[in-house]
């Protein structure tokens, strides 16, 4: 096409002259609207990617979300079967347990009441030292273990008092101790003695207090004293250490 300016041949397609720039207007309409077709294809292509990578994200999370909740799956049944299996472990050896020491009272809870029908409290004695460590066994249910614990004191008392005048304060330390342990005894709270029982740690009782008053020569006051100052507050109990005090303060020795 020819310029309307300078008269000059040039592509009508151009949207200007190429040689004194006046303007085509045909050709920079057609420019324009191709110019606006490759900013909509571009725009086109920018969305399908971008959906196809919102797409893909979503997957890539869903995957990972899964992974981490089938693994927190898998340790949760771990756990549970665990726990499980130590349960029935555990009830297994109690159930074992159980039934080893209800086999141990059959055994030695006859033997005990043979030993307690006859009288023969020194050889219970010894049958409970040379017992006390089967397997953690001991015979807190049997019925005369109260008895024959504070029978133990006045075994003891019979074997100390003989050598409580020794020049050694072991020795009065420990029939002291016993004489107090079976002074200590409240008879009236007592619930787990028969009648017979009862009478004779009465008599245990009484043979230990003529003991403080005729061998040592203490009067009721000093012995009411000497069990004031030898009491574990605590326990309700003698202290053998605080008899130990009590003999080293008021008798000569080693």
């Amino acid at each position: 096409m020819k310029c309307s300016q300078c008269g000059a041949d040039f592509d009508e397609l151009l949207p200007q002259c190429p040689y004194c720039g006046a303007l085509n207007y045909s050709g920079a309409e057609r420019q324009y609207f191709d110019h606006l077709h490759d900013l909509n294809h571009e725009m086109a292509e920018m969305g399908d990617d971008s959906e196809e990578s919102y797409t893909s994200g979503i997957k890539k999370g869903t995957r990972i979300f899964l992974t981490i909740f089938i693994a927190l799956g898998i340790v949760a049944a771990v756990a549970i079967i665990l726990m499980v299996t130590y349960a029935k472990i555990s009830a297994k050896k109690d159930n074992e347990a159980y039934h080893a020491n209800m086999q141990w009272k059959r055994e030695y809870y006859s033997q005990l009441d043979e030993l307690y029908d006859a009288g023969q409290y020194d050889e219970i004695l010894t049958f409970l030292d040379e017992h006390v460590n089967d397997d953690g066994y001991y015979p807190y249910e049997w019925d005369h273990l109260d008895f024959i614990n504070i029978y133990n004191h006045y075994y003891n008392f019979q074997i100390d008092t003989p050598y409580f005048d020794d020049e050694k304060l072991v020795y009065k330390t420990l029939t002291l101790y016993d004489i107090l342990s079976l002074e200590s005894v409240d008879l009236e709270a007592a619930i787990d003695l028969t009648d017979e029982e009862t009478e004779q740690i009465q008599q245990w009782k009484s043979e230990a207090h003529t003991f403080l008053t005729d061998h040592m020569k203490l009067s009721e006051a000093d012995i009411e004293t000497l069990k004031s100052e030898t009491l574990d507050p605590d326990y309700h109990y003698p202290s053998y250490s605080q008899c130990e005090k009590y003999i080293k303060k008021h008798y000569k020795g080693k």
